[in-house]
């Protein structure tokens, strides 16, 4: 037999050849009913947002526009105001905006009868809402971005121009710089932190000023002060202070140093230094979880504060709770029409509402561990 050559680079006669075979992924993408529905839900999300943000515009200038009118404010701070108000009620619409988007999303499409022929298609009731469910991840990605990044810092810039509109001065005071006071005989009062229940100064410093030369003349620093009103209509307010210190400075460099226990001081009254302030809304989460610990350490209750800190955690998966219970209750009222589906929404929006106060006041009283109390508040529409 003729004998066999083999060319430069070809495998010997006889050698087994090792061929490897990669399987091709394809990841699942959208499809032609996918992209159908979400432009459906997206685009009466859409409304909705825009409908009951113009209704939140609406009543907040009828309510200010009385100060406008009379000339108490311009157009520039109240336009200002409905600016920085923007991002806290768009935390209240979009929740919403997702539930009422479902329900009449998945309403519509009953009432079609598109439902129907898309599961004789073996297309399931759980396929058709992934998108919605995609959306309602999405809302809640913006709700925790409003949320950690411009929600603290418009709630404050809209509480000092409400306070501005509503009084007629500005607030010189915030939370996060702790309070600083200016008195009524000139003295400036300086505070960690005040209890309106319990009417409680905590951490207070004050300093007195020698009305001819403007110097300091005394700092008086009290640990804790607690308001004790004078039955006596000209009688000055009294609070009871437990322990702290004086320092009086005299002519040169003189200093006089003079702890104290159990006296009672001359203050302004309790109701002078009640702020409208809203701890938890005007802090982000890190800002919040570092003065929650800075008053533990202190002493302080601070149960308030911590639901306020884990309902932060748990408010951005109401938008996926809102759409988890819009889709069984628009399959099973579709066939009403949209306006029903609204009307359904309505109702379980305000439902849940409430139930996110009563738990929420559970765990502030300590019935309820704070934790606790926003998980069962988080999912307690499944139970409406």
């Amino acid at each position: 037999s003729a004998p066999v050559t083999a060319t430069a680079g070809s495998p010997p006669t006889g050698a087994a050849a090792l061929l490897i075979r990669v399987p091709h992924f394809s990841l699942p993408g959208p499809t032609l009913l996918d992209a159908y529905i979400a432009r459906q839900y997206g685009r009466i999300l859409a409304m909705t947002t825009v409908g009951m943000l113009g209704l939140f515009y609406i009543s907040a200038f009828i309510d200010k526009s009385d100060k406008l009118f009379k000339g108490q404010i311009s157009a520039g701070m109240l336009l200002e105001f409905l600016f920085w108000s923007t991002p806290e009620w768009l935390t209240y619409i979009i929740a919403i905006a997702v539930l009422l988007s479902g329900l009449v999303t998945v309403g519509l499409l009953t009432k079609n009868s598109e439902l129907i022929v898309m599961r004789a298609c073996g297309i399931s009731l759980y396929r058709t809402a992934l998108p919605m469910v995609v959306f309602s991840l999405a809302a809640g990605a913006v709700l925790v971005g409003i949320q950690e990044n411009v929600l603290a810092t418009a709630n404050r810039r809209a509480d000092q121009l409400n306070h501005h509109i509503r009084t007629g001065s500005p607030q010189t005071f915030g939370l996060l710089n702790r309070k600083w006071i200016a008195g009524r005989n000139g003295e400036i009062y300086h505070y960690q932190y005040y209890d309106p229940r319990r009417q409680e100064l905590n951490l207070l410093t004050v300093f007195e000023f020698d009305q001819a030369d403007h110097t300091l003349k005394t700092r008086r620093f009290v640990q804790k002060a607690t308001y004790t009103a004078d039955v006596r209509a000209d009688a000055e307010p009294q609070w009871a202070i437990n322990q702290g210190w004086v320092r009086e400075f005299g002519p040169g460099s003189q200093v006089r140093y003079a702890p104290f226990t159990d006296q009672v001081a001359r203050f302004e009254p309790a109701e002078y230094f009640v702020t409208e302030t809203r701890e938890p809304d005007l802090m982000n989460f890190a800002q919040l979880r570092v003065y929650i610990n800075e008053l533990r350490a202190s002493g302080y209750n601070v149960l308030e504060h911590e639901v306020g800190l884990h309902r932060k955690v748990a408010f951005p998966f109401v938008t996926l709770v809102m759409t988890l219970i819009a889709v069984p209750f628009a399959v099973t009222t579709g066939r009403r029409g949209a306006m029903y589906g609204i009307g359904i929404g309505i109702v379980l929006a305000m439902v849940y509402w409430v139930m996110i106060s009563i738990f929420a006041a559970f765990g502030t009283s300590g019935v309820l561990d704070p934790m606790l109390a926003e998980t069962v508040q988080r999912n307690s529409a499944g139970y409406v």
